[in-house]
């Protein structure tokens, strides 16, 4: 039996599953880390905690030692990650550079505490490591030689992609062994444009729920203000929405003045050009698995330093970003670079994949469009498609010639697509996921996850 921390696994479609993981005597828990909406339901675990409270534990009656040096230096390297994905959380967002710093170290003592209390060998996540906590925790348990596991939706609504080290993926050793990986295969077309199978495709409006609603809002609000931790107190609430209010009015009308003032060029059919659509930001897929280039602009700017001359580079913006990460030295360090060209929202995405010499992209799905379609593409994270034939990982000594020259062979691209989603396991694990299958049974994906994690912690992590 492994001495386990859970992270997430918390939605009561999926609950059982870790419950029942826990009375088979393969794991026991010491801590669960799950939202606060769990904890309201009242859950029966005694060890869950919601993660907004992990500071109220850090005092001198709980806590008897810090982490050591060694493994502190270590897990530090990562502070850039850290602070990037804690100011995404609200109770953060307006907090000094220092603050942060304190809480960063907070939870870097705090959880390697209970780890080491515990004696913790196995680590959990239900997603990629991301928000304010877990990805301390995930790096600290690489620092501490502790398994890890983690799951993650993927490009397949009704599967779930998994490693046991970031660094894996899109270079997943393949788990045939496993008897309910995916066997299914796919016929996958010689073009750019791909359907979207995650989830039914929504409007700007519906993404950010702008659909008013009094008594959801109202019921929001009530559980806001119970949640003490999340502002300190009713005052600190209050002044908290009206500066916010009018920050975000403000920031909203800049951005748009900003984004129309600068993304307004015409694309040029004699120019050689790079594409570069922006990534929608703040996302797991760039905070975490961007690495360094969840600064985008630092991404475009090795671009530049490859191509030749008389290139250019494309960059588009998503179209469902907002203010956030766009701020006005944003725009002008962007435009400080002499081969950039902002170009107008309303080109099309596959007319300017098709007419580039190459796509660059973070993680985004449009690497995969283009490798799909006959397009090679340069990759500067940990994408889930980094390993397949077209793709070319951003390194230091990368050259314009080792990207042009890449041949492309749609077949081998299908070949080892297949090979690659035979790693895909049925079953859904979230719920932002199971909203959109209005058939899944509960039952039998319990059944299904709850084998697999099974596997995955007793024998699948001793093949790796």
């Amino acid at each position: 039996m492994y001495n386990a921390i859970i992270v997430g696994f918390d939605e009561s479609f999926i609950r059982d599953v870790i419950y029942n993981l826990e009375r088979g005597n393969c794991i026991s828990i010491k801590k669960w880390f799950v939202s606060c909406k769990t904890i309201k339901e009242q859950a029966i675990s005694p060890n869950m905690i919601n993660w907004r409270t992990i500071y109220e534990e850090f005092n001198v009656d709980t806590l008897t030692e810090y982490c050591p040096k060694k493994i502190y230096d270590e897990v530090y390297k990562k502070i850039p990650v850290f602070y990037t994905n804690l100011v995404r959380e609200s109770y953060f967002s307006n907090r000094s550079v220092d603050d942060c710093l304190n809480v960063i170290n907070m939870y870097i003592h705090y959880l390697y505490f209970i780890i080491n209390k515990n004696k913790v060998n196995y680590i959990v996540f239900s997603d990629a490591p991301h928000g304010a906590y877990a990805p301390i925790l995930y790096y600290l348990a690489k620092a501490m030689n502790i398994k890890t596991l983690i799951l993650f939706p993927c490009y397949m609504r009704d599967k779930f992609l998994f490693c046991y080290d970031l660094e894996d993926i899109g270079y997943f050793s393949l788990n045939n062994a496993y008897t309910y990986a995916s066997k299914q295969k796919f016929a996958i077309e010689e073009k750019y444009e791909k359907d979207v199978f995650w989830e039914p495709q929504k409007t700007i409006r519906q993404r950010y729920r702008l659909f008013f609603n009094f008594t959801s809002w109202l019921e929001e609000r009530k559980s806001i203000l119970k949640h003490k931790k999340k502002y300190d107190g009713f005052y600190d609430y209050t002044c908290s929405h009206i500066v916010k209010f009018v920050l975000r009015t403000y920031n909203e009308f800049s951005y748009q003045k900003l984004n129309n003032s600068v993304f307004k060029h015409e694309v040029n059919a004699k120019e050689k050009y790079v594409y570069f659509p922006l990534h929608l930001q703040p996302e797991m897929t760039t905070a975490i698995l961007g690495g360094i280039y969840n600064d985008q602009l630092l991404a475009i700017e090795r671009i530049s330093e490859i191509i030749a001359d008389d290139w250019v580079i494309y960059v588009k913006e998503n179209p469902l970003q907002t203010y956030y990460m766009r701020g006005e030295f944003f725009y002008k360090r962007l435009c400080s670079n002499k081969k950039v060209r902002c170009i107008k929202n309303d080109y099309n995405t596959y007319a300017l994949i098709n007419g580039c010499e190459f796509v660059a992209t973070i993680t985004g799905t449009v690497g995969w469009e283009a490798i799909s379609g006959g397009k090679a593409v340069l990759v500067f994270g940990k994408a889930w498609y980094r390993g397949l034939p077209g793709v070319i990982n951003y390194s230091d000594n990368i050259t314009i010639e080792d990207i042009c020259n890449h041949k492309i062979a749609h077949n081998l691209v299908v070949e080892e697509f297949n090979k690659l989603q035979s790693n895909f396991v049925e079953g859904v694990i979230d719920g932002d996921v199971a909203q959109y299958m209005p058939d899944l049974s509960f039952s039998k994906n319990r059944q299904k996850v709850e084998k697999f994690l099974e596997w995955a912690i007793n024998e699948g992590c001793n093949k790796n």
